[in-house]
This record gives structure tokens, sequence and C-alpha cells, in this order.
């Protein structure tokens, strides 16, 4: 794109996400992902705690999640341009808004044939910054127009009701069943189409409920499974953060080979073989444990992981006469020297968990769907049902002394986000 497009990119998108954050003030029960003060986070911790919540239910809550099928290609941009200036856009900047998608000549190259495509009325220039404010329309207007018919269906944390968040063209739900969550992604497949002649990409189908339940009869549309991807993540029915961090642990592992364990590191000193153990890898690690309440198996887990890889990269070479028994417990201690003065990653990883749990506390965030559901049926709410308990039973010789009574399910209780948090402050050094 000329340098001159790119200028006009900028400008024009400023304008125009500025516009329609007045049309769209915040959409009660939803939340709206890739804007400004938000993050991927903001999404894959909300769905999270929206299972950990119903699992401390009695299993009733569920997510579903579907894609827009090419949806940067199939934006129908000259009806949005219609609907800003039915809104109240200034038809000028609307016009040159049209103009900066629908005049740079598109030409598909096939091999030696190339074919031009003029005149064109749909699909935006992907990677634009207009073309991800075109992309805002069709789903936020869905979101304000049908809110009020989700929230039947939706996940009630407190007196908030939560229903759909989006990130661009990911839409995902949360309700107490599992028809709720497929009915409100339905109902807004419907009027994408309807309204947008837009596509969900069959695929894109899944849904997930919090273990024990009632609900688990579904369709072959909306495939149910035990694991929930989002956006990089890997949420489990059970709160279980386990299969996210063997994915992780598989990734990090290769980044490093790809990196500073690759034969042509050789060439690298230790101490630069070291600093891109923690440019290549550790982001892998970042991006996804900050969501993870902290605990001590995992963590110990992480930490051996940093060891063997600091051993490799510093590749320490045996000595004269050494035995290899001997060799390998030098090389073990000059790892765990390293890390413990550069930092462990379960420390790291503590402290990103604390650091977004009090985040999530201050006023500006509450909007998140992380930060709703943060006291809903909160540790201090399952000690006082504890307690309540524990009293009656004192009184009537019941066996459930000391449980919370809130699982349709025996089985292992996996680390709650509020425990989590208390387990990881202590940790701290």
């Amino acid at each position: 794109m000329p340098a001159v497009m790119q200028v006009l990119d900028v400008i024009l998108a400023g304008y125009f996400n500025g516009f329609l954050s007045t049309v769209f003030p915040e959409i009660p029960g939803c939340f709206v992902g890739a804007r400004p003060k938000t993050q991927c986070l903001d999404i894959a911790h909300g769905l999270q705690s929206v299972i950990e919540k119903g699992l401390d239910d009695f299993g009733r809550s569920a997510v579903a999640q579907s894609d827009i099928e090419k949806f940067y290609d199939s934006l129908p941009c000259l009806q949005v341009a219609q609907w800003l200036v039915a809104k109240g856009a200034d038809e000028k900047h609307v016009a040159c808004l049209l103009r900066h998608q629908m005049c740079p000549r598109v030409v598909l190259s096939v091999g030696t044939l190339e074919i031009a495509i003029d005149n064109r009325s749909i699909g935006g220039l992907t990677g634009s910054r207009t073309a991800g404010m075109f992309g805002r329309v069709p789903v936020e207007s869905v979101m304000a127009e049908r809110n009020h018919v989700w929230k039947q269906w939706g996940y009630k944390a407190g007196v908030d009701v939560l229903t759909v968040c989006s990130y661009v063209d990911n839409l995902f739900s949360a309700a107490a069943s599992l028809h709720g969550a497929v009915s409100i992604l339905e109902d807004f497949e419907e009027q994408l189409r309807s309204k947008w002649n837009l596509q969900i990409k069959p695929s894109s189908r899944c849904c997930m409920v919090a273990v024990g339940s009632p609900d688990q009869q579904t369709s072959p549309k909306w495939p149910l499974s035990n694991s929930f991807p989002v956006l990089g993540h890997v949420l489990q029915d059970s709160g279980s953060i386990r299969a996210c961090w063997k994915r992780t642990r598989t990734l990090m592992w290769k980044a490093f080979w790809a990196n500073p364990g690759s034969k042509h590191a050789h060439r690298l000193s230790p101490g630069q073989r070291l600093k891109l153990l923690g440019k290549a890898v550790v982001p892998q690690l970042d991006c996804r444990c900050t969501r993870w309440p902290p605990q001590r198996t995992i963590a110990g887990e992480l930490d051996s992981m940093q060891r063997k890889m600091t051993a490799t990269a510093m590749r320490i070479s045996m000595h004269p006469g050494e035995g290899a028994p001997e060799y390998v417990r030098r090389r073990g201690r000059a790892a765990a020297r390293h890390c413990k003065l550069a930092g462990n990653w379960s420390q790291r990883w503590f402290k990103r968990v604390v650091n977004w749990h009090d985040h999530l506390e201050r006023p500006r965030n509450a909007h998140t769907w992380p930060a709703k559901t943060l006291h809903h049926n909160d540790r201090e709410w399952l000690m006082r049902r504890r307690a309540s308990l524990l009293s009656d039973s004192r009184s009537s010789d019941s066996c459930t002394a000391g449980r919370t009574n809130t699982r349709v399910f025996s089985g292992c209780v996996h680390m709650r986000w509020d425990d989590g948090v208390e387990f990881g402050r202590s940790q701290l050094v």
C-alpha cells in the first residue's frame, strides 16, 4: 500500500472508530475484543471463569464458539457505508472511506495468469485499519440489537448476564445451559446471514459444558468436546489447565530447538544462547500462563523444563576423566544456579497471575468478563457455604461436614482461581 494510502488509512480508522464508540457504547453482557485497551486474555479467562463457576453450581454453565467464514473477503462494504450514513456519519468521510477500500486495484495471480477484479463492492483490504473498522459494524450491530433476546439464555454472574464476546470474526457465547449457548450463536448466525449476508464456517462450531452438567446431548452441527480452544488457549470442562500446559510445553520445546537449541546456534556464545532462550521460548509461556491458577505440580514441571533447556543452551563440556553421573550432576547444578539468578519460570508465572488479578480489580477493567465473574461464587462464598454445612452436620451428624455440596460429580477438584492466586502470592520471594 502506498505511503499516502497508509496515512489515510490511519486517519480514517481513527475517526470512524471514535464514531462507532459513540454509536456502540458498552453493550450490557457483551464484550468486544480486538479494540484499544483489550486483549485476548479478557476472552480466554472470561470463558474459563464461566466454566469454573459453573462447576461449583452443579455443572450449570456452557460455552460455544463459531467463526465467520472468509470475513474480510466477504465484508459488504457498500452496505456498511450506507449504515454509517444512516447512523449520522459525515457523507464525505464515508465516501472517502469507501473509496479507500474499493479503488485500489486487486489482481489475482495464478502462475503466469493474472486476473484484475474491477468494480468491487464486497470485500475489504485485509490488514488495513479501515477494514478492521468495517468489520466492527456487522458484529457489533447484531450484538446491540439482539442482546436483549440473548439474556434469557445467558450466564448470570451476580447482577450481570454474560451472553456473547467477540474477537474480530471469532464469536463466543456463555450460558447456563448447552441449549442456551448454542441458541445464542444460532441467532447470531441468522442475523449475520439475513442482514449482512455473512456465513459461519461449519467446521468452526464447537461447544463445551462444565463436568456434571445434565446437558450432554447435542446435534452433529455442534460437536460437544471436553476441551475448548480459545485464541491460542485450551480450556477444559473440569477446570484443569493440564491440556493447555501440555500444548504450551510442546510449543516451548519446538521454539527451543528452532532457536537456541538448533545446530546453527553453536556459533553463538553461551550468553547469547541463553539470551535467545528468553526471547524465543519464554513468550510462548507468557501469552498463556497468566490465566492459569498457580499450582505446585505444574510449577515443578515448569522449573524442571527450564533447567533442562538452560543446561542444553550452556553446552557445558565434560572434564577429562569425569564420569557420566558426575558430569550430569555438575551440569545440572550449574543450570540450577543460573536459573535461580535469572529467575525461575514458576516465579515469573506466579507474578504474572498476581499482577493480572490486581489488574482485574481496578475499576477501569470492570467491563471485562473476568472482572465480572471474579467475585461471583468466589473463595469467600465457598468458605461461608462450607461453614454453614459444617454447622448443620454437627447438629444432624451428616457426612457432608466440611464440603461445599456444590458439585454433582466425584473426582479431582482442580485449583480454583482464588486459591491459585493466594498460593501464588505465598510463593513469591
